[in-house]
């Protein structure tokens, strides 16, 4: 379960950096807004966690963390992809 949650992980990073640019960290503007300091923070956890994955396959305590808080950030993509859409956050980058 972990490795298919990794593969995911990896999955939304290449569409993010390819295809998809709305759940880009690109996507977070303008700095004025809190929400952008959400989403941006929200793109460092997933730096983090591309760290924290392939150590809970090793360590099974991290497992259920990472498991837990890592659908809980790909389930707050969507909300960010709108938000570019509806123009409430901005893309700065390519």
């Amino acid at each position: 379960m972990v490795a298919f949650f990794l593969l995911m992980q990896l999955a939304a990073l290449s569409i993010s950096m390819s295809g998809y640019e709305q759940i880009s960290v690109f996507c977070t503007g303008p700095a004025s807004s809190m929400l952008s300091w959400l989403f941006g923070g929200l793109h460092l956890l997933f730096v983090a966690l591309l760290v924290v994955g392939p150590l809970s396959l090793v360590f099974w305590k991290l497992r259920a963390p990472y498991v837990g808080i890592l659908i809980a950030a790909l389930v707050i993509l969507p909300v960010q992809a709108n938000l570019v859409h509806r123009g409430v956050l901005s893309c700065d980058g390519p």
